[in-house]
């Protein structure tokens, strides 16, 4: 439930946040997990003259922990969830443990005070719990549809569901363990077929990995160690800061004795190829061992990236304050100073963070990542001699298991289904390996007439090399349009001023070229054997097909996503050809401009700003030969939950669709499905 008139005013919280409470059991409504919701906003004026233009709004979601003695606020928390909305588009959402900050807390309904030494120790076991709870809080979106705000559909009567996915969990310090501990948890239910929550982006802030060396930095730190009941501190607790308050001396125990071996060996995220992981330390950290930082990164050597900072503690402050005298050799990128002339890392640490769940770094791991994962180990990327952006669709692990009559695992059939770019300058080699190689009995084009005019496919030479056992079938989305990337933009003029105009297409593709995909599912329902689909890049027609290939089998929302983004690298080789295409068509487009807007007269360079300007929609920085032709080519992620979302907005689930569009009955649907998935181990060989 929304709290923010309760809590609001003393949190502080920003215009584009909501505190929420996540009911748990024996804890009032508005006194269970109690956390702050960030919400991404593409424009703020701040009472400026000129509006500053933010990430456009993105369907994931990061989870916020604090470590021990901590809240929601603390550290680089708050600064973190700001910058992920306005340079990522990311919603957030940072929590108080139980017994911490705002939360529920047991000890203090039975009337035990703050600093008393029979306070109960924050236990890891309940730390993993109240995460599952905030996860699959967030996992339903019947929970938090309120907390959004209204949203008319597009295509029915009544407000639409937006759906979030959770992409990372950023923990700090004593956070971090409960972090792995659940997700080692996820992966191993995802394993054995169960249900799970899998959150692919784990981000690691300070964190302690050599449990025992806790003793040593207490025996250090801690006056008479061996004696005292545990640490006492300062503390932001029930809408109040400066409270006297004890971490007790189990607690710390519990810490110390953590180790990441045995049940919580890291070995299996490691291995996984699904997870990416980031280690933020101090160089100066003043809590836990600097070489855990290194630790970290040897047990997860396969996934994780590092990060140090210099200059910063453990909670990312400098250790000395800064003088004029001294600012400059001593913070070098300008940092804050906070009151006690201490540089505050903290933005430091927002700024990786949002850098490193990006699209660029984001699409690098998805690239080295890609034939494992919640997927079969594949061999996703095919050379065909003359086509680019060849790839099997298969091995995805499948999530929705309606008309499948068993409870086994099932996955994507690998070696079954392709799609590709352009296929006109195939070569007698790249036809052989179609045939003999990839064992394809059927292409299908939906590229245009007058496309296939100026880029046939060698249909003679097919027939000749393979006897006829390759056939070709001209299954044009649009008959008498050219949508190639390049030429897209006259039907679509948005897509060059932003890459989230991309769902409203390719939801015109779904009802306007139903035609054409009723064709590709019927041969997959006859099971005729192994096919492949193309248009011009291999983007967007092709990638219409293949989300309704991979949603029908019953592959997750987030693996459809990952597999539209390969798009993005197997179209590299192509891009200087597009964008020749694209200056040609762009020159006419400005033509067409200037005598709709009057500007006849105009010199290039005059046009070009105008043109600019006009699709930039107030953005000085847009430029129509950079950023609009990066649009244009664009797969991206987010891209793609943003159609999934219309999509299950307007037809309900893809069952729907194959019903009330493609004409499909339930037999259909079923023998569909059947011909497109198997059961069985991940390595299973078929």
């Amino acid at each position: 439930m929304d709290v923010s008139e309760e809590y609001g005013s003393v949190v502080r919280i920003q215009p584009n946040e909501r505190v929420v409470s996540i009911p748990i059991s024996n804890a009032p409504k508005n006194r269970g997990l109690i956390g702050i919701l960030t919400i991404p906003t593409e424009i703020s004026t701040k009472q400026i003259e000129q509006p500053i233009i933010r990430a456009h709004e993105t369907l994931n979601l990061a989870i916020l922990m604090h470590g021990s003695g901590g809240h929601k606020n603390y550290t680089y928390l708050k600064l973190t969830a700001q910058q992920l909305a306005n340079d990522n588009g990311w919603y957030s959402f940072r929590f108080d443990f139980r017994g911490c900050g705002d939360s529920f807390d047991d000890d203090e309904d039975k009337g035990i005070a703050l600093d008393d030494p029979e306070r109960s120790a924050r236990e890891f076991d309940q730390d993993r719990e109240d995460l599952d709870i905030v996860a699959k809080f967030w996992n339903d979106p019947m929970n938090y549809q309120h907390l959004l705000g209204p949203r008319e559909s597009k295509y029915q009567e009544g407000s639409s569901t937006k759906k979030l996915y959770i992409n990372s969990i950023i923990a700090h310090s004593r956070g971090v363990i409960p972090m792995f501990q659940w997700s080692l948890v996820q992966w191993q239910a995802h394993c054995v077929g169960a249900p799970c929550i899998l959150v692919r982006n784990l981000i690691n802030c300070s964190g302690r990995f050599a449990g025992h060396k806790l003793f040593e930095w207490a025996g250090r730190a801690i006056d008479d160690w061996p004696k005292v009941d545990g640490i006492r501190y300062s503390m932001y607790k029930n809408k109040q800061f400066g409270q006297l308050g004890l971490i007790p001396r189990e607690e710390l125990e519990l810490t110390g004795n953590h180790e990441y071996s045995g049940e919580w060996d890291l070995e299996p995220l490691n291995e996984s190829g699904y997870y990416s992981t980031l280690t933020i330390f101090g160089v100066e950290e003043d809590k836990v061992e600097i070489e855990d930082a290194y630790r970290f990164t040897n047990a997860l050597h396969k996934i994780n990236k590092l990060i140090l900072i210099r200059g910063a503690d453990h909670n990312y402050y400098g250790k000395f304050p800064v003088t004029p005298e001294i600012e400059h050799p001593s913070n070098p990128d300008g940092w804050p100073v906070n009151s006690r002339g201490l540089v505050n890392y903290n933005h430091a640490v927002a700024k990786h963070i949002a850098e490193f769940l990006g699209d660029k770094e984001r699409c690098k791991r998805l690239h080295k990542s890609v034939n494992s994962g919640s997927m079969v180990q594949v061999s996703r990327w095919k050379n065909i001699e003359g086509i680019n952006n060849f790839r099997d669709i298969g091995g995805y692990r499948v999530v929705d298991t309606r008309y499948l009559t068993s409870n086994d695992v099932y996955y994507f059939k690998i070696g079954k289904v392709f799609r590709c770019a352009d296929t006109s300058k195939i070569t007698k080699q790249g036809i052989e390996s179609l045939d003999k190689g990839l064992k394809i009995g059927k292409v299908f084009d939906l590229r245009s007439d007058s496309e296939i005019s100026a880029n046939p496919f060698p249909i003679g030479a097919c027939e000749q090399i393979t006897n006829g056992t390759v056939k070709y079938h001209h299954t044009p989305m649009f008959r008498g349009t050219d949508l190639s990337p390049e030429a897209i933009f006259f039907r679509y003029e948005n897509l060059l001023a932003s890459p989230f105009a991309i769902p409203a297409v390719y939801m015109d593709f779904l009802d306007s070229g139903a035609h054409c995909i009723r064709e590709i599912f019927a041969h997959v329902l006859e099971n005729r054997g192994n096919f492949v689909y193309h248009c011009a890049a291999g983007k967007d027609r092709t990638g219409v097909v293949s989300l309704l290939m991979l949603l029908v089998a019953g592959v997750s929302d987030e693996d459809i996503a990952c597999d539209y983004e390969l798009t993005s690298i197997g179209l590299l080789p192509q891009l200087p050809e597009i964008k020749k295409h694209f200056e040609l068509q762009m020159k006419k487009f400005m033509t067409k401009f200037a005598a709709y807007k009057g500007y006849e007269y105009a010199s290039e360079q005059e046009l070009t700003a105008k043109v600019s300007e006009y699709l930039g929609r107030g953005d000085p920085k847009f430029d129509i030969s950079t950023h609009g032709f990066n649009n244009l080519v664009s797969s991206r992620y987010d891209t793609m939950l943003m159609t999934l979302c219309q999509f299950h907005d307007k037809y309900g689930d893809v069952y729907q669709y194959f019903s009330t569009v493609l004409g499909f009955d339930d037999t259909d649907i079923a023998n569909i499905k059947r011909n497109l998935v198997y059961s069985g181990s991940p390595f299973t060989k078929l």
